[in-house]
């Protein structure tokens, strides 16, 4: 970890020429960069899933980086493998053929067996809940007579909260991937995004992902703005869909604010003097104080960061 990483963590402010900068530029045009700067993460963001969609099916690609986000940072890699090892076609196929009252069990049971986390897989090391039907999951994982499952080496429990265990997540991927079933994956999140509109009725997507006791409107609120947003942008602009790549960009400009995270605590505090200011109020202007810690503060690129450049012709004109 970098030197500015350890001080974003532990919020020790160092002397440097952006600190309280928001005073000496001014909210509207500190604001200003942080706009442009988080239009252009989400342009970044957009590529890749074009990569993607060239390779893959749509269905496949907005299913796997839905996996990646359930899982966090530690455990990102672990629930892409598992999306590529468990692809949604062989998702689609298996949970077609159950009964609708069977279709969740079917799909956890599915998504914990082939991860390598059902109790009997890993000495009971799971750490599933109790109040989890375990003996069910285990009769219907076996009944699948499925195998290549992955280890419980790839996954990551240690010092997670305990909703954020990837057996938890994983257990509200087979909620969310049930309820989406009934007219697939892709059809149905682009009826969310049709259906939401900018600012606060934009909430509607991440409505759609909430499963109560599992997935807490924050996360599902990361995963519209990281995942949704710039997948339909990218999806929309590879099949010439303009009016939906206009909606989800005014989706995403006034879309509301995110949690805060360590960067964008460290850039508050730096920036404005205080931790919790909320001076970037609109998940755009948070994305903007990522991109920028990502491309200038973590290599020290003090000189070519624009907040800097920008006060530079102030600071002569006053001398």
């Amino acid at each position: 970890m970098d030197d500015l990483a350890v001080r974003a963590e532990s919020h020790q402010i160092p002397s440097l020429l952006c600190q309280r900068i928001g005073e000496r530029l001014g909210e509207e045009r500190l604001g200003e960069i942080l706009d442009e700067y988080g239009i252009e993460r989400f342009y970044l963001k957009s590529a890749s899933f074009e990569i993607d969609l060239i390779i893959e099916e749509p269905e496949q690609v907005i299913y796997q980086r839905l996996m990646g986000a359930l899982g966090y940072t530690k455990n990102k890699k672990a629930f892409e493998e598992l999306a590529q090892r468990l692809p949604y076609r062989v998702i689609e196929s298996i949970i077609r053929e159950q009964e609708p009252v069977n279709r969740t069990l079917m799909l956890q049971a599915l998504l914990l067996g082939s991860a390598g986390l059902l109790p009997s897989q890993c000495d009971g090391k799971s750490k599933l809940s109790r109040s989890v039907e375990i003996s069910n999951l285990e009769r219907t994982w076996d009944l699948l007579s499925a195998s290549n499952s992955m280890s419980y080496a790839d996954w990551h429990f240690f010092r997670m909260h305990p909703k954020n265990f990837p057996t938890s997540r994983l257990l509200a991927a087979g909620y969310l991937l049930d309820s989406y079933l009934e007219e697939g994956l892709l059809k149905q999140l682009l009826n969310l995004v049709r259906e939401a509109n900018p600012g606060k009725y934009a909430t509607k997507i991440e409505r759609g992902f909430i499963v109560p006791d599992l997935l807490g409107q924050g996360r599902a609120r990361e995963i519209t703005v990281n995942v949704v947003l710039p997948f339909f942008y990218s999806w929309a602009q590879m099949n010439a869909q303009d009016e939906i790549k206009k909606h989800v960009s005014e989706l995403y400009g006034a879309y509301p604010r995110l949690g805060e995270n360590q960067i964008t605590r460290y850039l508050n505090e730096l920036f404005w003097g205080n931790v919790t200011s909320g001076k970037a109020k609109s998940a755009k202007r948070q994305q903007g104080m990522i991109h920028l810690y990502k491309t200038f503060c973590q290599d020290q690129r003090c000189d070519r960061c624009p907040v800097i450049i920008d006060e530079s012709p102030n600071q002569d004109q006053s001398r």
